[in-house]
């Protein structure tokens, strides 16, 4: 029977070579970006197909078991990367003149 070797205390479970954990600073940056959108938790989840709990839990404000940490930093990074494209967007557009 193949055993698991033992977790480091720098590594969390789940996390690979290569894969970062998610990080305080990209909570908050998730949740504010968000909310600059006026984006209600409820509307973002469920436009993103996930669980406010899930949201809440990138957000910093709360703790919802993903399967491993590489999941919830990839989800993480996907969602943030999706509200940065929303934002620069709209910056982009307040920036046009109207014709």
């Amino acid at each position: 029977m193949m055993t698991r070797p033992p977790f480091s205390a720098s590594q969390p479970p789940g996390l690979g070579q290569g894969v970062r954990a998610w990080a305080r600073d990209e909570e908050e940056r998730l949740r504010t970006l968000r909310e600059a959108a006026r984006l209600e938790e409820t509307a973002f989840a469920k436009r993103h197909a996930i669980s406010v709990a899930q949201l809440r839990a990138l957000e910093g404000r709360g703790t919802c078991p993903f399967y491993s940490e590489a999941i919830k930093a990839r989800l993480g990074a996907r969602l943030l990367a999706s509200l940065e494209r929303t934002y620069e967007d709209r910056q982009g557009a307040d920036a046009r003149p109207e014709a």
